[in-house]
């Protein structure tokens, strides 16, 4: 799947990428503590994997994470290895590649890997603080 992040940015894909198959739970929360939480709704995943990446402040909610976040376009989050992609009520992490890793749908669904493009994304972002995001030109002197 896509490339170019490093550090903190890589590892909290790596982290997100390795709850494909946690059962969705809409509202569960999950300690950073945990290695292996059972329940995991779409702003909770990104919560935790930030907390065990070591990346402090994603708050929780959707909304409030993308408010938080350094604000991109959606086209540049596509592209972006480990940048936010959100539309009301629903956030995703960009894997770089056209594709995301999210936790998705009510009625027991689970997460996993979904296609990025032509879906209804109105936001995208980079999360303050974390290190490691790959440096694109059209991106200016923003990433960290």
């Amino acid at each position: 799947t896509g490339g170019g992040a490093t550090g903190q940015v890589e590892e909290f894909v790596r982290l997100c990428l390795s709850r494909t198959g946690t059962i969705y739970g809409f509202g569960a929360e999950a300690s950073k503590a945990d290695p292996n939480p059972r329940r995991l709704d779409c702003s909770e995943l990104i919560e935790w994997a930030a907390a065990r990446a070591g990346i402090p402040g994603v708050p929780d909610g959707s909304a409030a994470q993308i408010n938080a976040a350094i604000g991109i376009s959606v086209e540049q989050a596509i592209n972006t290895r480990g940048a936010l992609l959100y539309q009301p009520g629903h956030i995703a992490v960009s894997l770089g590649n056209g594709r995301t890793i999210e936790a998705s749908g009510p009625n027991g669904a689970i997460n996993g890997e979904r296609n990025a493009r032509g879906r209804p994304f109105t936001r995208g972002g980079l999360l303050r603080n974390a290190h490691g995001y790959p440096h694109h030109a059209d991106a200016g002197n923003i990433l960290p």
